[in-house]
C-alpha cells in the first residue's frame, strides 16, 4: 500500500507493523466519515450543504479532526499528528491532518487529507504538496485534543 510505505520511509526506526495499522484505518476511517456525513460530491458542494443546514458536518477541518480523534486513540508510538492550515484566514482556507514521525520536523509530515477527493483519502508529502502548509499545534488544545507526547 503507498500511504505505508511513505509512513516507513519517514524514518528507520517508523514501526513496521504501525505504518501498517495507520495506512490501513486511516483509508477505513475516511470511508466511515464519509458515510456518516452523507458525502456529496465535490466538496464545495458538501461544504454548502454544511453551511445551510442541510448537513451537520464534513467540513475540511472536521474531517481532519475527526480523523485526528480515531487515529489519535491507537496510540501509535512512531507518530505524530499535526492539524495542518492553507490559505488561513481566506475564503479558500483548507484544514487537513498530518502525520510525520514521532521526533521529526512538520515539514517532513505526509498530509492525510479525506476532504480534497470527496472522502477518498489523499496523502502526499508536505513539500510535495500543490498547498503551502502550515502547522496549526495551537488549534489541538482548542479543540480538546491535546498534542502527542
Amino acid at each position: 500500500m503507498a500511504l505505508e510505505k511513505m509512513l516507513l520511509e519517514l524514518d528507520g526506526r517508523v514501526l513496521k507493523r504501525e505504518a501498517h495499522e495507520l495506512a490501513s484505518s486511516a483509508l477505513l476511517h475516511t470511508k466511515a466519515l464519509s458515510h456518516r456525513y452523507a458525502l456529496v460530491s465535490p466538496p464545495l458542494l458538501h461544504n454548502t450543504l454544511v453551511n445551510i443546514g442541510l448537513r451537520d458536518r464534513g467540513l475540511c477541518y472536521e474531517y481532519a479532526y475527526d480523523l485526528l480523534e480515531h487515529l489519535r486513540a491507537q496510540n501509535y508510538r512512531s507518530f505524530k499528528f499535526y492539524i495542518a492550515g492553507s490559505k488561513i484566514g481566506t475564503y479558500f482556507e483548507h484544514n487537513s491532518l498530518a502525520v510525520g514521525f514521532r521526533d521529526g520536523r512538520f515539514e517532513e509530515a505526509i498530509i492525510l487529507d479525506p476532504w480534497r477527493e470527496s472522502g477518498e483519502l489523499y496523502f502526499i508529502h508536505i513539500r510535495d504538496d500543490e498547498y503551502e502548509w502550515s502547522s496549526r499545534e495551537h488549534l489541538l488544545k482548542l479543540i480538546k485534543i491535546s498534542p502527542q507526547i
